[in-house]
């Protein structure tokens, strides 16, 4: 017996958290709007997110119907932008190990300009 419903599927490459953390960084939501949204705590959407529990199945049923597989599949469109202006401390790594962008946060506690931390000075 299948446990995936019958309107859409869950991607079987996503976990649960990582289908909610997209979809959140996509729409640009925080936690308690997500929560709000399918009517259970912030603190219960972070436990999701982090996959330390999977939602039972009439709230899985409720994510899906909310997030929509095509979204899913999408990039998260202007994720640099997101987590250049978040507060917390945050940064992306090329490849090659170079800093290429960091968040306010990461300006805030290093004391240095983002063009230094990004090492364009």
């Amino acid at each position: 017996m299948s446990t995936e419903t019958n309107r859409s599927s869950k991607p079987a490459h996503l976990s649960w958290g990582e289908i909610l953390k997209q979809y959140r960084f996509t729409n640009n939501m925080k936690q308690m709007a997500l929560a709000d949204d399918l009517g259970v705590t912030q603190a219960m959407v972070s436990r999701w997110e982090a996959d330390l529990v999977e939602p039972g199945r009439d709230m899985q049923e409720r994510i899906l119907t909310l997030v929509s597989p095509e979204e899913l599949s999408a990039p998260m469109i202007g994720w640099r932008s997101y987590m250049a202006e978040t507060p917390a401390i945050a940064g992306a790594i090329s490849a090659s190990g170079i800093l290429e962008t960091v968040s306010v946060g990461m300006e805030r506690e290093t004391g240095l300009e983002r063009a230094s931390c990004e090492g364009r000075d």
